[in-house]
């Protein structure tokens, strides 16, 4: 009876705990007195309990409270910064919703990030329902989705994109910062520069706000569909609750593959490095290289002491295995030239990851040096991981430190520009002379510039005053399909 009698104590506490829990985040995200808006959660808390004054519930109180803490960060960590707002769009705009929530798009770690980080806002301390507080404002758009959710189809993809544009701009808060202060969420590489295909203008005034995308690389051929000074890169969603632990310096010697890559290499034409990779390495049996799915995926995983993260097809060179690599705890190998890292502004990616250009990789010593940090510099590389894994994973809702906070700073970092368009203007516009004159196909990736030409445009490139007129084919598609 003793030991019936603690349990059913311990679950009144976790209740009382949640239904606290509840009650302040009500509280935080619905109207409030000013008094309130400056109280933190744990503030709020000490407020809601003082009715459980009554001897006979103090002491539950208290123990509900202490269980309550346990869920939460210290209050500093917690104070509510109306931060973000997020757009209510309408039903009526999102007409297809079957297509914006089919299950690969939910489910991809790629092209689930536009879901996942609306999630993520909606659960955190930083939205607000008061457009007039907010510093930064999220646009839902699930635009990978509605072009990818069978069948593709970019132009689908367009038009809902314009009818999205058309009822924001037909509220007044697009206009106060010109967009520059509005966030798009693009997944996997399917970038807003598909709406350029069908009409530039209505893709430069998506341009005017800030892209958080999993892309990150720069195209010279598509120029303006990253800007790494502006943009922010983010990695494919992996959810920390569903995380392994890190490969451990013992557990190391048991791994049998020294490095370890399996995915797509078609259409050929698309997957060059990938393709070298596999001619090279196909045999060999320490780098373990294999195309296509398969259902020994995730013991190929957890023999591998690396696990390599290659570019994706070119121009964008963008890879959701990221995500795959992260969650399974294997030790991340960088062979992908000229990317922007996610949060490269404040994570080390070279102390906490083994690195190597694709030439090197390709080359006579490729294999030399993979068994280098296989055998040799791993334990150094496992420690600062540990340090740094959780800067890229999501929760839900977000927990401080977590890849949603790294969002916020570098939304803060970008403040300065939301009125200073011209903080990079002598950059940006050197690097625009230079592309321009290559006259270069939209086909081009990263590899076409020298490494000269690459830091010229780590700014990104000058778009603010770029002109051009909308193509035949996208303006005709438009009208025939307008919504009612």
């Amino acid at each position: 009876m003793k030991k019936t009698k603690t349990i059913l104590n311990l679950g009144w506490k976790h209740i009382l705990a949640i239904f606290l829990c509840a009650s302040a985040f009500v509280l935080l995200h619905s109207g409030r007195s000013e008094k309130e808006k400056s109280l933190s959660i744990s503030q709020l808390l000490s407020e809601m309990i003082k009715p459980l004054s009554h001897p006979s519930l103090s002491k539950l109180s208290n123990e509900a409270t202490d269980e309550f803490t346990k869920m939460f960060p210290p209050e500093s960590e917690l104070t509510i910064e109306e931060y973000i707002y997020v757009y209510d769009i309408p039903k009526s705009i999102l007409r297809s919703n079957k297509k914006t929530a089919c299950d690969y798009c939910i489910r991809d770690p790629g092209y689930n990030a536009e879901r996942a980080i609306l999630n993520a806002v909606n659960s955190s301390r930083f939205v607000t329902r008061d457009p007039s507080k907010a510093t930064w404002k999220l646009v839902p758009m699930f635009y990978a989705c509605m072009v990818d959710c069978g069948p593709y189809d970019p132009k689908r993809g367009y038009v809902y994109a314009r009818s999205i544009m058309q009822y924001v701009k037909s509220l007044p808060y697009w206009q106060e910062k010109d967009g520059r202060d509005h966030i798009f969420v693009f997944s996997q590489d399917k970038g807003a520069y598909h709406i350029a295909n069908y009409d530039k203008p209505l893709f430069m005034e998506f341009r005017k706000g800030l892209f958080i995308s999993t892309l990150h690389s720069f195209m010279p051929g598509r120029p303006e569909a990253f800007i790494p000074s502006w943009d922010i890169v983010i990695p494919a969603i992996a959810m920390e609750k569903d995380a392994k632990p890190i490969t451990s310096v013992e557990d190391i010697p048991t791994k049998g593959y020294y490095a370890f890559w399996r995915g797509g290499i078609r259409p050929r034409g698309l997957y060059q490095f990938r393709i070298a990779m596999m001619h090279k390495y196909k045999t060999n049996e320490i780098i373990h290289v294999r195309d296509g799915h398969s259902p020994e995926y995730p013991e190929e995983l957890a023999n591998s002491r690396f696990c390599l993260y290659v570019p994706g097809h070119v121009p964008q060179r963008w890879s959701g295995a990221l995500a795959n690599i992260i969650k399974s705890g294997c030790l991340i190998m960088m062979v992908n030239d000229c990317t922007i890292r996610p949060f490269h502004e404040y994570l080390p990616w070279d102390s906490f990851t083994a690195s190597m250009s694709e030439a090197d990789f390709l080359g006579d010593n490729g294999e030399n040096l993979v068994t280098e940090f296989a055998t040799k510099r791993y334990e150094e590389i496992i420690g600062n991981y540990s340090k740094y894994r959780k800067h890229l994973m999501y929760n839900i809702p977000p927990k401080e430190g977590d890849a949603f906070s790294m969002i916020i700073d570098t939304l803060k970092s970008r403040e300065s520009q939301i009125e200073n368009l011209n903080l990079y203007e002598a950059e940006q516009r050197e690097c625009k002379k230079m592309i321009d004159g290559k006259k270069l196909s939209i086909g081009v990736d990263c590899s076409f510039l020298t490494a000269e030409e690459l830091d010229l445009c780590k700014h990104g490139y000058w778009i603010h005053d770029y002109h051009h007129a909308p193509r035949k084919h996208g303006q005709k598609y438009m009208l025939m399909n307008a919504p009612p």
